[in-house]
C-alpha cells in the first residue's frame, strides 16, 4: 500500500518584531504576517502600543495577497489576568475586537 499526500499550495508564516525589524525583512511568499506582541495589561484588556503597527508594511504585505495578525502573549506574557474572572475575559475580548476594529489588521495569534 502507497500513500501519497498531495499538497496543492504551501504556506508561510513569519513574526515581525516592530524595533527590531527596521525596514520590510519579511519574505515575499509569506502568506501570513504576525506582528509581536500585544501586551496584556493587569485588568485583562489588551493593548497594542502604536508604534508597533507598521501601517505602511501592513498595506504592502497585504496587497501581495498576505493575511497581518497582531500577537497576544509571548515570552512572559500573563494570561491569567484575562482568565482571572468572566469580567476580565469581557475586557480582554473587547480590548482585541477595539484593536481589529482600529487597525489594519485582518486578525488575531494567541502565543500561549
Amino acid at each position: 500500500l502507497l500513500l501519497v499526500a498531495a499538497t496543492t499550495s504551501l504556506r508561510l508564516s513569519v513574526y515581525y518584531y516592530p524595533g527590531q525589524s527596521t525596514t520590510d525583512d519579511v519574505n515575499a511568499n509569506s502568506s501570513l504576517v504576525i506582528i509581536a506582541f500585544a501586551t496584556i495589561n493587569s485588568d485583562g484588556s489588551v493593548s497594542m502600543p502604536a508604534n508597533y503597527i507598521p501601517c505602511q508594511l501592513i498595506s504592502t504585505w497585504q496587497s501581495a495577497g498576505s493575511k497581518v495578525l497582531f500577537s497576544i502573549g509571548g515570552e512572559g506574557a500573563s494570561w491569567t489576568s484575562i482568565f482571572a474572572s468572566n469580567s476580565s475575559m469581557n475586557t480582554s475580548i473587547t480590548s482585541i475586537m477595539g484593536i481589529l476594529a482600529t487597525t489594519p489588521f485582518n486578525g488575531v495569534d494567541l502565543d500561549l
